[in-house]
């Protein structure tokens, strides 16, 4: 076996023991200091519409499954998040979109990088409803936020 085939051996066995270790996604999770001071910020500046929602603000999504091979090495590398607008769905959902420096790997299914901040789960909305959004306003300041590429399960846990 030659050394690149080997290395193709060994990243689809790693990606097989992923998949058994319950990975429903891959997301560059928000660190927790940004995502307190910041994009929580967000919410509370929105709050006549948000009050009464659940405050989600955790990660921006790459993809569905576990990390591909080919980001394999960017797997819990942390990458600049620059946030630019903020959309919102009345009564439903306040997300904002987001651009990844060095980073353009989303999946066709990702409708735009974004993080959802808010959802009224009271009205049935769901996370998902972020890639709905049609009405987006540019943020008077970009904000810059901090992001690791990790793995995660149905829950939003981090699977190491």
């Amino acid at each position: 076996m030659q050394h690149y085939e080997l290395k193709l051996f060994v990243c689809y066995v790693y990606n097989n023991k992923l998949n058994q270790m319950g990975i429903s996604y891959h997301a560059f999770v928000i660190d927790e200091k940004d995502r307190a001071n910041k994009l929580c910020k967000l919410v509370v500046d929105n709050w006549e519409q948000t009050q009464a929602w659940e405050t989600i603000a955790h990660h921006v999504t790459v993809g569905m499954g576990p990390t591909p091979n080919n980001l394999l090495p960017d797997l819990g590398k942390q990458f600049d998040i620059t946030l630019t607008h903020i959309g919102l769905i009345n009564g439903r959902v306040l997300a904002v979109k987001v651009i990844v420096k060095g980073f353009d790997q989303f999946a066709s299914s990702i409708a735009f990088p974004h993080i959802t901040l808010a959802i009224n789960r009271a009205d049935g909305a769901k996370p998902y409803d972020s890639n709905k959004i049609t009405d987006w306003t540019q943020l008077k300041e970009k904000i810059l936020v901090k992001g690791t590429l990790c793995n995660l399960d149905n829950n939003s846990k981090i699977v190491k």
